[in-house]
């Protein structure tokens, strides 16, 4: 995970203030067709749930806080300028909005009892991609806007057999959709680009314009590693333990290992200068 989401963190280092994510899903509601470009408004990750999330282990106190919310991460106002420009381009009728993204990790295709379950917890398309990635450009203070372009019905039913026990194309229903298959997913890619390549283009015209004057400027990342602090906040560092260490053998001795070479030179030039006029102040002091 921390690979997948190193591009946005690079980003928000360079100073980006909000991400456009664009990826191809299986539609999971009936009136989605291929072709279809949902504007994602929420998500449903079971993988993030289950501990495969981008946040897991020390966090980065320069790009965000150790738990931030995620029932703010995506903006209304984003949608409405994603409708504004649909409707220039007359794309309004392949358009929806306020749908919910169910976010599994794959390879696979999802079974039919899998996309039954995802349908039953209110997702409208299912990808294997986008999650991850925009949870870490929110946690890192971005805005996020997310369009999913639909490259394939799901199955999440039995294909009714005939009374000889064959299957015809009379007996399947008019709703019904070939199994998934990668080469269904590109060319539905293919055929929809240049118009998601125009909705994208009119989208990020108008942000620029409308949107981006309004945000507030996030603060500098510092980049030099000596500066940062992971895992914590140096002020709620625990001092007593810290005193404790300073007398411990081992940080001891770590310490001393981790001076530059320079530092230990000098400073055994300096102690070997004090023990010899040490030992000539206590000869004079003897006679």
């Amino acid at each position: 995970m921390d690979t997948v989401v190193l591009p946005v963190k690079v980003m928000r280092c360079l100073g980006v203030q909000l991400v456009l994510v664009t990826n191809a899903a299986g539609g999971l509601k009936d009136n989605y067709a291929v072709g279809d470009v949902a504007v994602i408004r929420d998500h449903i990750a079971l993988p993030l749930l289950a501990g495969k999330n981008p946040l897991v282990g020390p966090n980065d106190e320069e790009l965000g806080p150790r738990f931030p919310p995620t029932s703010n991460l995506y903006d209304a106002s984003l949608q409405d300028i994603v409708v504004q420009v649909a409707k220039n381009l007359q794309f309004e009728q392949h358009l929806h909005l306020n749908a919910t993204y169910a976010f599994v990790s794959g390879p696979q295709y999802e079974s039919k009892s899998e996309c039954a379950m995802l349908r039953l917890l209110g997702a409208d398309a299912v990808g294997m991609s986008t999650v991850p990635e925009i949870l870490a450009a929110h946690h890192a203070g971005m805005a996020v806007l997310c369009l999913s372009l639909i490259t394939n019905k799901v199955v999440y039913f039995d294909e009714p057999i005939a009374e000889n026990g064959k299957k015809t194309k009379k007996s399947i229903p008019v709703n019904s959709s070939s199994h998934a298959n990668h080469e269904e997913v590109l060319q539905a890619v293919n055929s929809r680009g240049e118009q998601m390549v125009q909705l994208v283009a009119g989208v990020i015209q108008k942000v620029g314009e409308d949107y981006l004057p309004l945000m507030d400027e996030l603060k500098p990342i510092c980049l030099d590693p000596k500066g940062r602090v992971i895992g914590g906040n140096s002020a709620n560092v625990d001092k007593k333990r810290l005193g404790l260490m300073t007398f411990c053998p081992y940080h001891m001795m770590k310490g001393v290992l981790s001076v530059p070479t320079h530092c230990l030179i000098m400073g055994g030039v300096l102690l070997a200068a004090g023990a010899v006029l040490g030992s000539r102040m206590g000869t004079a002091g003897a006679k």
